[in-house]
């Protein structure tokens, strides 16, 4: 079922640029969801690790101690946020290459951790060439994406709907609603509250 704020945000952009072809719109739009999702961390996920018993050293044998996440259809790991046990402590871990996560300890049994990761947008797209996002980010984001899809379509060169210094204001509004996504995401939502402890806390926690 095609997502209702992804179609309202379609509608926007046809209606400030007029002339703009649907494929255009669409392809500047997946470079403006990607670019804000790589920026601001608002799409996360969890992805439960299963973890077997070591005894190599991590050094020397980091396939041991490593293991895969595969994102949704549609998507891609932008980075690892975190890793927490079953009592919600803080374990090692780190993202060398994208879906992989590599632990500095092995456990002493077998266990269960889960990884918190960013997600960003990625092909496939849907059939009417436009991204795989929540909706929920579309919708509470419409004005930011808007703008950056304003500024890519207005800064090119020789177009019906070309706006150089159009297109810079809409590129600082861009900026903008990035830094404020991006306050957003890191006190998880809540006014007032301090920075969200994942990214932080899990750097200089050891076990």
């Amino acid at each position: 079922m095609p997502s209702a704020s992804m179609n309202r945000l379609m509608d926007d952009a046809r209606v400030r640029l007029p002339g703009a072809l649907d494929g255009t719109i669409q392809s500047e739009l997946f470079a403006v969801v990607r670019k804000f999702c790589e920026d601001t961390n608002v799409w996360k996920m969890p992805f439960d690790i299963e973890r077997e018993v070591a005894t190599e050293r991590v050094m020397l044998t980091p396939d041991a101690y490593t293991y895969e996440i595969i994102p949704p259809t549609g998507s891609r790991v932008v980075r690892l946020l975190g890793v927490v046990d079953q009592n919600a402590f803080p374990v090692h871990a780190t993202m060398m290459r994208p879906n992989f996560v590599t632990f500095r300890y092995s456990p002493n049994a077998p266990d269960t951790v889960v990884a918190w990761v960013a997600l960003t947008v990625a092909d496939p797209i849907t059939r009417k060439g436009e991204p795989v996002v929540p909706d929920w980010i579309v919708e509470s984001y419409n004005d930011t994406l808007l703008n950056g899809v304003m500024f890519r379509m207005m800064s090119q060169v020789a177009k019906p709907y070309s706006n150089l210094q159009l297109g810079v204001a809409h590129g600082q509004f861009f900026k903008q609603g990035i830094s404020q996504a991006r306050a957003e995401s890191d006190r998880g939502r809540v006014q007032g509250a301090q920075m969200w402890t994942y990214p932080r806390s899990f750097a200089t926690h050891r076990r």
